[in-house]
């Protein structure tokens, strides 16, 4: 689904090239049908995203956002199924469909603490689960939230399986397209092979934390797209290597489900 977080300036803070409000890109997936959504941490929290990618090329602007704004919702606009390419479509086209507009918004639900883990594995962990909180743009006999939402299956466990098709993967999002001196938010594809698992050095000794896979084009700006898996969500998209835009980085499923669990969140998981 398409999101589009808001930050609004802090008391004391600054205004960014004169706006006291910035709108910020993204990408998340509802995962339950109380509506909660798995996407990136660095989309809604700038102080973490410092602290994790000092190197990044927007550790600027994640300071700006630090130092000056707090961030406050997002709008959120799921695409429906029928606008999915199929793998197929995207290896030979790689269609683009523009973003449906917001339906709702969500605030943030959790994000996770460091607690037992290393700072290696603390800065690794780019996951957040906003939730649904109300309808936007609708009359006021309709504005009532549905009682259940269409989550997408999560795949608890580990990728498995014998390399070529039965390790495929692909994934959806709206990465950075800017045209003609303006940015457009269209979903895209990716198609890729998963490569290997990397656990961490503590709390996930024992557990795949991120993984890596060959992807045609991860490109910029698929932050928190949902990696599927034989149609089951395995992971968010982190962002490919920066020398290769072919080799790409997810977080896994099974780290985001041990720390949800560890945290009594197993409802994100189970409804």
């Amino acid at each position: 689904m398409h999101l589009l977080c808001r930050y609004e300036v802090k008391p004391g803070g600054n205004a960014y090239g004169g706006n006291r409000e910035l709108l910020i890109r993204g990408t998340g997936t509802i995962v339950s049908t109380k509506g909660h959504i798995l996407t990136v941490r660095h989309l809604v929290d700038p102080s973490w995203a410092l602290v994790s990618y000092p190197d990044d090329k927007n550790a600027d602007f994640y300071r700006i956002l630090s130092d000056n704004f707090l961030f406050k919702e997002c709008d959120a606009a799921p695409p429906s199924a029928d606008t999915l390419p199929t793998p197929e479509q995207i290896r030979a086209l790689n269609p683009s469909t523009a973003a449906a507009p917001a339906r709702y918004t969500a605030g943030l639900y959790f994000i996770p603490s460091q607690g037992d883990l290393s700072e290696d594995e603390y800065k690794n962990l780019d996951f957040a689960i906003l939730t649904i909180n109300r309808s936007i743009n609708c009359s006021s006999a309709a504005c009532a939230l549905p009682e259940h939402f269409p989550a997408t299956p999560l795949l608890l466990d580990v990728i498995s399986g014998t390399a070529g098709q039965n390790l495929a993967l692909v994934s959806y999002g709206y990465p950075v397209e800017v045209l003609g001196g303006f940015s457009k938010a269209d979903l895209k594809g990716v198609v890729g092979s998963f490569d290997r698992y990397y656990r961490g050095d503590k709390y996930f000794a024992d557990t795949p934390l991120l993984f890596r896979w060959t992807a045609t084009d991860a490109g910029e700006g698929r932050s928190g797209s949902p990696i599927f898996f034989k149609n089951r969500v395995v992971g968010i998209e982190l962002g490919a290597d920066p020398e290769n835009v072919t080799i790409d980085y997810g977080l896994g499923v099974p780290a985001i489900s041990r720390m949800l669990r560890d945290a009594g969140l197993e409802n994100i998981l189970n409804s």
